[in-house]
């Protein structure tokens, strides 16, 4: 039978409807993991989306939505990143964060990575203290430094570009990796932290404008951290910023903090090429590129004088054992008549030496931990934010169970790397893992496997954060200049310049006084702090610290501090040695006082 019109018509429906329903199964299939949300019982997680890319440094914020629906009972939820490992040759084990969620409420859990890798996927959940079976599904980045991250100093520096930037995707050759936004800029996250993973981000001018004021803040706080921000179009930086602008080829420039922000007013240029923040997202990243082992990094800033184990001590307290236990022992109990007394002697001289070798250990080094501290920390009095970087180090002669402690809003990256390849792990590719753990409920605690006995870790650091920490300045009538230190700590050497550029200085003044500054001969230059920050940072700290007239601009001061008290006490019980901590602030509008 020949086929009528209706049904050639009827059989295109069925396969039109046949692809899509097809295209729907593929997209339902294709649909990101961060899309899907897991419901259990009362509480839903809901993955949030996040730019993908590989990169070595700062932070991943894996950030999730956690609701409660019920209407009357709370819930604590955990949510621990891996649920499934790939092996046990990881940098980092686990990262976790528990909150408590109030009936009918939605939460924004985030759970950050440091710069160290953690092969896994997906995240467990667990409610009230019971873990559920069924993980949340959400890919774990490419990310830190581990067995298959390429060395640091070959990385490339990482872009961030907004939906309404063009940005061309980079090619192999290309100095840069491209993680392009999946959230609208009103959407983004409002922790600096989020961002420290790169090294320069490129957003329009009517998007910071859209921004939440937090947002708008977080990426302001990542600028003064070192990073680079790119504004294309008509935007007006904030007024404190006016000061610091340098303008050419289109693109004016601001200095903000260790970083640089740049302005392109004219729209046109969005389209156009960023060679300005390339070259200035190189310049973010150099830091992170220099990542050492833990030899090198003791070597350059050591803890203690020495860590070595005293071998040759050790040797001759079990010879001493061994003689002791057998030959003079069979031979006095034998001239004793007294060979049964074997089944005492021995015990108690085996308890004798370990009790003597643990006695050499508490002698020669206590149980107390040590900690030292390298810290340049910019204080900006015109906005209330403090910014540092700089090193630490920590050692304890047995195994701390406490871990160690540091605020959110602090970025580490871990000096772990090994042999020349900076994989992590031995040279034959393969190293068991340090059971390393970070939990954020409290604050960012680094929990297991970080300080092991007699074996240094370093850390390199930024933190920024609010800080109400000042000099009071004035200037009297006969130019006399006064200042009250209240900067929390005694002050071994201070040295301010004035609006003219006039140099003052003053020494050992203690937290709270007051004192008169002497004139001092020279004038206040033109001082990079990009530089300082894109450099060796503890050969530009100990340089500031020895040469402070030499580093100063207009309107701000240089003080020595005797302790740091812009340094996370991350290892409360431990004793400081060593420790130098410096503050480039800079001054109010009005440091005249009048």
């Amino acid at each position: 039978m020949t086929p009528t019109p209706e049904t050639h018509r009827a059989k295109l429906a069925r396969g039109a409807a046949a692809i899509v329903a097809a295209g729907v199964l593929l997209a339902a299939f294709a649909a990101p993991a961060h899309a899907e949300t897991t419901l259990y019982g009362d509480v839903a997680v809901t993955p949030l989306p996040a730019p993908s890319c590989e990169s070595v440094h700062g932070y991943v914020d894996y950030r999730f939505a956690v609701e409660n629906r019920s209407a009357t009972q709370p819930h604590e939820v955990a949510i621990t990143l891996p649920c499934e490992t790939y092996g046990e040759d990881s940098a980092l084990t686990a990262i976790s964060r528990s909150v408590v969620v109030a009936p009918g409420a939605t939460v924004t859990v985030s759970v950050p990575q440091c710069g160290l890798s953690l092969p896994g996927s997906n995240a467990a959940v667990s409610v009230d203290g019971r873990r559920k079976r069924e993980p949340v599904r959400v890919n774990i980045e490419s990310h830190g430094l581990g067995r298959y991250i390429r060395r640091p100093d070959k990385a490339r520096a990482v872009i961030l570009a907004s939906r309404g930037v063009p940005f061309p995707a980079p090619g192999e050759k290309d100095p840069y990796g491209l993680a392009r936004a999946e959230q609208d800029a009103r959407e983004w996250s409002s922790e600096w932290l989020s961002y420290s993973r790169f090294d320069g981000i490129a957003v329009t001018a009517e998007e910071m404008q859209r921004m939440p004021a937090p947002v708008r803040l977080a990426l302001i706080r990542y600028v003064e951290c070192g990073g680079a921000l790119e504004v294309a179009g008509a935007w007006q930086p904030p007024q404190d910023w006016r000061s610091r602008d340098s303008s050419g080829s289109g693109v004016r420039t601001f200095a903000v903090g260790f970083g640089v922000c740049l302005v392109k007013d004219r729209t046109d240029s969005v389209n156009s090429d960023h060679p300005a923040l390339l070259a200035a997202a190189g310049d973010a990243a150099a830091p992170s590129r220099n990542i050492r082992s833990v030899e090198d990094a003791n070597r350059e800033f050591p803890v203690v004088e020495d860590i070595q184990v005293p071998v040759r001590g050790m040797l001759g307290l079990m010879l001493a054992f061994v003689v002791v236990i057998g030959p003079v022992n069979l031979l006095l109990l034998a001239r004793l008549n007294r060979r049964i007394w074997l089944l005492a002697t021995v015990p108690l001289v085996s308890l004798a030496t370990g009790g003597l070798m643990f006695g050499y250990s508490v002698v020669s080094e206590g149980f107390q931990g040590h900690c030292r501290t390298l810290t340049l920390t910019l204080l900006d009095e015109t906005t209330g934010r403090a910014t540092s970087l700089g090193w630490a180090g920590y050692y304890s002669p047995l195994s701390s169970r406490e871990g160690l402690h540091f605020s959110y809003q602090t970025e580490l990256t871990a000096q772990v790397a090994e042999d020349n390849s900076y994989r992590y792990g031995s040279r034959s590719g393969a190293a068991p893992s340090t059971g390393r753990t970070v939990d954020w409920t409290q604050d960012q605690h680094l929990a297991n496997g970080w300080l092991a006995a007699r074996v240094p870790i370093h850390f390199t650091f930024r933190k920024s954060e609010v800080r109400r920490e000042r000099l009071a300045v004035r200037t009297d009538a006969a130019g006399k200049v006064t200042v009250v230190n209240g900067l929390g700590a005694a002050i071994k050497q201070l040295t301010l310049a004035d609006r003219e550029g006039n140099q003052f200085a003053a020494a050992n003044i203690p937290a709270g006084a007051e004192v008169t500054l002497e004139p001092r001969s020279g004038k206040a230059a033109d001082f990079s702090l990009r530089n300082v920050y894109k450099d060796a940072w503890q050969q530009m700290i100990q340089t500031m610290a020895n040469n402070p007239m030499e580093c100063l601009r207009p309107q701000t001061y240089i003080a020595v501090l005797d302790g740091s008290p812009f340094t996370d006490n991350a290892m409360p019980a431990a004793g400081q040695r060593n420790s130098l901590a410096v503050v480039y602030g800079i001054l109010g509008s009005r440091a005249d006082g009048n």
